[in-house]
């Protein structure tokens, strides 16, 4: 794939100001139903991808959407004048900080409740938060090590901490499986909705991220996002 020019000129929808000190907002839209036609670069073996972008320029932080969840590895531990840790860095196209804060849950690589202090320089994290005002993402949960990210559909309610799960066909794990669930555990309807683990119902779609434990047959569950509830 290569585009024609080399790069992409954006063109605002509608004019902007830009003064010291404030903050702007850009939002790019790519048109995927105009975009993605594919056309044979001569005899290069290339295609041309010509996409339609559409840009929205704002004063101000971006409106509020949906938190990003993004994999990538530790690069650095930042800490403040105590030598506490209060974030991280991570290349995620580009340096990213990732920011904790008092509300920040962070499972370790057993899937349990951890804290700051399991952050360290070379491991693997998934980090879900918001973007900021500053560019950096303010996490709400933090889970270092593999996890998994599995669809499917709910069996059972929750009892005594678990509910039964059936995978989607390909997906990593076959066969049903119980999910365990903690006060730690974010269960969430749409977009960003946060509800308790008796919204969890038989016949709900359901992802579920977590920690496998193959001994015990059990998906540890960091979140549980439901299609409806």
């Amino acid at each position: 794939m290569k585009l024609r020019s080399g790069k992409i000129d954006l063109n605002p929808r509608g004019d902007f100001e830009v003064t010291a000190g404030a903050t702007l907002s850009i939002r790019i839209d790519i048109d995927a139903d105009k975009s993605i036609k594919l056309h044979q670069a001569g005899q290069s073996g290339k295609c041309i991808f010509r996409p339609v972008v559409f840009v929205d320029i704002m004063v101000g932080a971006p409106p509020r959407r949906c938190p990003r969840s993004i994999r990538a590895e530790i690069a650095e531990v930042v800490e403040d004048a105590g030598d506490n840790t209060v974030g991280f860095l991570i290349d995620s196209d580009g340096r990213v900080e990732v920011r904790l804060d008092d509300d920040t849950v962070i499972f370790d690589e057993s899937g349990n409740p951890g804290g700051p202090e399991d952050l360290e320089v070379g491991k693997n994290v998934l980090v879900r938060g918001r973007l900021d005002e500053e560019g950096g993402l303010l996490a709400t949960v933090v889970v270092i090590g593999d996890v998994f990210h599995i669809d499917g559909v709910v069996e059972t309610a929750v009892e005594e901490g678990s509910f039964q799960f059936q995978p989607a066909s390909g997906e990593a794990i076959v066969g049903e499986v119980s999910v365990e669930v903690t006060d730690g555990t974010f269960v969430l309807v749409g977009c960003d909705d946060r509800v308790d683990a008796d919204a969890i119902g038989p016949g709900l779609e359901a992802v579920v991220v977590g920690k496998f434990d193959a001994d015990e047959d059990t998906l540890r569950a960091v979140t549980v996002f439901l299609s409806s509830a």
